[in-house]
């Protein structure tokens, strides 16, 4: 959350969704490096939604 990396959905549970209640847009934006494992996104993005994001978006670079 706002830039915080956070090593288990449950350090991070409360802080969202208290930013989730304050957002018009209910967006959130996941950033994970290439090392993450899918199943592991998938998980957490099923977690994002439960906790009240409407929409989800994945950050991703470009290789240089």
């Amino acid at each position: 959350l706002d830039e915080k990396e956070y090593k288990t959905f449950d350090e991070m549970s409360d802080s969202l969704k208290e930013k989730l209640a304050l957002s018009a847009s209910k967006l959130v934006l996941l950033r994970a490096d290439k090392e993450a494992l899918h199943g592991r996104l998938t998980d957490l993005m099923a977690k994002v939604k439960d906790a009240g994001a409407q929409s989800l978006t994945i950050a991703t670079e470009r290789k240089k």
